[in-house]
């Protein structure tokens, strides 16, 4: 029986050549082979023998779905319209749009047809194929994107034929590139039924999303090759959207910002102004990644992003930003001049960074040298490399009871406040009976505010340090800024606030005089660690302020030295 359906195919092909008009007659009709036949070589046909057959296929698939005969036209005609959408989809838009309902109904009665265990897998996979294949094309016709997207039941299909797919080989195309569409343009509840299907298995629906673009990142040089990584950047990042969801951490936790980066670097080595599938996958990179590290745990993605090149993608694509998207060239204008700088507070972020810009030689700087990101990238290099001098001094520890300098892992730490040293337990023993005992209580209390564990005790040693050097080179400033007073001694706030730029705004506020005893108390650097929590905000964001006793204009010089004495 196939072999005869093969072979009246075969003659309604030749038939087509020279009288088309009787092969859409007899579609017209129902006739199989006329309509396989249409569907194989509508490229014969001319624009209005085109529409003619878009809608003879569409006349037959208004009937409801059933079996037998019906069943195989249907199938015919799904294929036919595969064909002729691959021309010019928007021609056939109003024929598919009023039969759209009983077509989608059609979709889900063979796909459900076809689960059978008789049915061979080739069969199954390329049915499945053609379905996703039409509504892939319908997708990109405006006319038709809010119907498909408004259709009852169109998410749950896609999502069950996207999570059945073998994660361990590369899926069929159009199904990731449907999953796209639907995920970045429907509503968040989009994001609910995937993870429903999955049965709350946010990690097995990250795996989904990643394990093909990793077996992308390997595929050798191709066409299609910037296609798929851009698709496989913009569903990654589709699936990250939304305030702290689980989806977003599991996509996160399982490499999410590595992926994405290298598909950056990957499309960044290609010849960018030849393909817009280039231009695209850079621009929804480089805003994922600059998303992800202003409102994520940024400490963690900047480090990720960083080690998996994202400076030397960007030193690529410097020169070309003028062709690209607006948003391109203003994330990475933000990256550089804003976001990243507000980072180099942690040592954890500040040796990568430093070591990584410290590796490019000028014949590679030379393109972002000449580019709009110039000022902000020699900026970004100043402020690295002082940050990373300054902590690698700070590797120098001195004993705060004999002034013995080495070595910081030779030196014990103060287990109350965490910020004195000494060279022995002698040293320590001495130490706190002359002076610690009677200030260590209270620099764990009012020094070291810790939120929520994410500043770890060794960043705030370093924002201790920084904000006394800051301090000491801001003395001018500071004093100008100081307001006048009686003579008697105040109490002032100055605050070196770090999350508003690479530099150090300067505050002070004063709180009035100080409380009787308290002029000779001990100044200290009181540094809270601010982390802003929420979208679109930094967490771990430093506000650091010194908390200091002095009367505004003969105090604030000797505060300074002798801070600069202590450190």
């Amino acid at each position: 029986m196939a072999h005869q359906l093969d072979r009246a195919t075969d003659r309604m092909r030749a038939l087509l050549r020279t009288d088309p008009s009787a092969v859409i007659g007899y579609a017209r009709h129902g006739l199989v082979p006329s309509l396989q036949a249409l569907a194989l070589d509508s490229e014969v046909l001319t624009t209005a023998q085109r529409i003619e057959t878009a809608d003879a296929f569409c006349a037959h698939l208004l009937a409801p779905p059933q079996g037998g005969r019906a069943s195989d036209t249907a199938g015919a005609c799904l294929i036919g319209l595969t064909g002729v959408l691959q021309t010019d989809a928007t021609q056939y838009v109003p024929a598919i749009s009023r039969a759209w309902g009983s077509i989608f109904k059609w979709i889900n009665y063979l796909s459900e047809s076809l689960k059978s265990a008789a049915v061979p897998a080739e069969m199954r996979t390329a049915a499945s194929q053609t379905h996703m294949h039409i509504m892939f094309l319908l997708l990109g016709t405006e006319q038709m994107r809010q119907q498909l997207l408004a259709t009852p039941g169109l998410v749950a299909f896609m999502v069950e034929r996207w999570m059945a797919l073998d994660h361990t080989v590369l899926p069929q195309f159009p199904i990731v590139t449907l999953a796209l569409e639907l995920l970045a343009r429907l509503r968040p509840a989009t994001l609910d039924d995937l993870v429903a299907h999955a049965q709350g298995d946010v990690d097995a629906v990250a795996l989904h999303a990643l394990a093909p673009m990793r077996l992308a990142l390997k595929l050798r040089p191709s066409p299609t090759l910037a296609l798929q990584l851009r698709t496989y950047a913009m569903l990654v990042a589709s699936l990250s959207t939304g305030d702290d969801t689980p989806l977003q951490a599991a996509i996160m936790e399982n490499g999410a910002m590595r992926g994405v980066t290298r598909i950056l670097l990957r499309l960044s080595r290609m010849d960018i102004l030849s393909d817009i599938d280039i231009k695209v996958g850079i621009d929804v990179s480089v805003r994922f990644v600059a998303l992800l590290v202003e409102c994520g745990i940024g400490i963690n993605w900047l480090q990720q992003t960083v080690k998996e090149g994202f400076f030397e993608a960007l030193l690529t694509i410097a020169p070309w930003l003028p062709e690209l998207d607006e948003n391109t060239r203003i994330c990475s204008r933000r990256l550089i001049q804003d976001i990243i700088p507000r980072y180099l507070l942690f040592p954890s972020v500040i040796t990568p960074i430093g070591k990584r810009l410290e590796g490019f030689t000028a014949e590679a700087e030379s393109a972002i040298a000449n580019s709009m990101l110039s000022s902000a990238w020699t900026s970004l290099k100043a402020l690295s490399k002082e940050r990373l001098e300054f902590k690698r001094a700070l590797d120098h520890w001195t004993c705060e009871t004999c002034g013995t300098g080495g070595q910081r892992k030779l030196f014990r730490r103060c287990s109350g406040c965490h910020l004195s040293f000494y060279c022995s337990r002698r040293c320590q023993s001495d130490g706190w009976v002359a002076t610690h005992r009677d200030h260590c209580a209270w620099r764990r209390k009012h020094i070291m505010v810790q939120l929520d564990g994410l500043v770890s005790y060794g960043d705030q040693e370093f924002h201790r340090m920084l904000i006394a050097q800051d301090a000491r080179d801001r003395a001018d400033t500071i004093r100008a800024m100081a307001p006048p007073c009686d003579g008697l001694p105040h109490s002032i706030i100055i605050t070196l606030d770090y999350t508003t730029g690479a530099q150090p705004k300067i505050l002070l506020r004063q709180l009035g005089p100080a409380p009787s005893g308290q002029e000779d108390k001990e100044d200290s650097v009181q540094i809270r660690s601010a982390v802003r929590l929420g979208r679109r905000k930094t967490m771990g964001s430093v506000l650091m302020t010194s908390a200091m006793l002095f009367d505004s204009h003969n105090r604030v010089a000797q505060l300074l030295q002798n801070e600069a004495g202590r450190n």
